[in-house]
């Protein structure tokens, strides 16, 4: 049997619809493994380092949780090349990437309420913990006042 992490949690098909009404559909997942791309182009292997507009314009960003500030501030910057950046990330916001890259920077977060079935292998997975959160960083936006929302996670 494989070993997993929460590196390798998939977010549910019916949650980036859900999603995908609010902001469009995804054409770019900068952080997928091939299995769980959540949009047609990816960068697995290189998201961190290439420039996500040159693959899209509507990122959806549920970034490897052992590396979560990278990711962040990259999709934060991201947004200033012009990419719509919606990203599923952990409810830390006494952390420096959440005061640095999310305030002030973020134009809306969402707070989920309830916990997200992630998945592996398309098979939901009992146990998640953690509380999430959705951040969207609307293309070209320096500083902004975030609007705040909710959204369910059924």
């Amino acid at each position: 049997m494989a070993e997993y992490t929460t590196d390798d949690w998939e977010t549910p098909w019916a949650f980036v619809r859900k999603l995908e009404a609010l902001y469009g559909a995804f054409d770019l997942d900068p952080c997928c493994t091939p299995e769980n791309a959540k949009a047609p182009n990816t960068l697995y292997v290189a998201g961190l380092d290439t420039e996500w507009i040159e693959h899209g314009a509507n990122a959806f960003v549920n970034p490897p949780y052992s590396n979560l500030g990278k990711w962040v501030s990259k999709a934060s910057g991201e947004a200033q090349k012009g990419v719509q950046v919606v990203s599923l990330i952990l409810n830390s916001t006494g952390t420096s990437y959440w005061h640095g890259c999310v305030m002030g920077r973020a134009s809306e977060v969402l707070f989920i309420e309830g916990r997200i079935a992630f998945e592996l292998g398309g098979v939901p997975q009992p146990g998640n913990r953690s509380e999430n959160v959705v951040v969207v960083w609307e293309p070209y936006m320096t500083r902004c006042a975030t609007r705040f929302g909710a959204i369910r996670a059924d």
